[in-house]
């Protein structure tokens, strides 16, 4: 029996080449927020606005429990997300300033951090 209009589509491999392709980019842009909040949007209250953003994730979860399959679906994962991103991922930075974790280097430049900056020619360091 062939498969008629958009069933065709759901048939494998496509579903399973369009959810590895949907979690690499939606790591690249979570990745990307997080740097954001850390270093432009939110350099000072980055905490209070992880907790927002948490907040704001648990509602939508919340939310998309009464949903239809797509709808709460696509609630699940983008609140999921957001929480990941908000309460876990900003624990850790917290947890690693609190501990005093230096910023990780590879070759000359700050990859992971700015969290220190030392001047070779003077021999001094300075936390910003």
């Amino acid at each position: 029996m062939a498969a008629t209009g958009l069933q065709k589509y759901y048939q494998a491999p496509l579903p399973a080449i369009i959810a590895v392709l949907v979690v690499f980019v939606w790591q690249g842009l979570g990745h990307f927020v997080m740097h954001q909040m850390q270093h432009a949007w939110f350099p000072n209250n980055v905490f209070t606005a992880a907790f927002i953003m948490g907040v704001i994730g648990v509602m939508m979860v919340w939310h998309g429990r009464d949903k239809s399959e797509n709808a709460a679906t696509m609630l699940g994962f983008v609140g999921g997300s957001i929480i990941w991103l908000s309460w876990i991922e900003f624990s850790f930075v917290y947890v690693a300033q609190d501990l005093g974790v230096d910023a990780v280097r590879w070759g000359a430049k700050d990859t992971l951090g700015n969290t220190a900056s030392c001047c070779p020619r003077s021999g001094s360091c300075s936390a910003r």
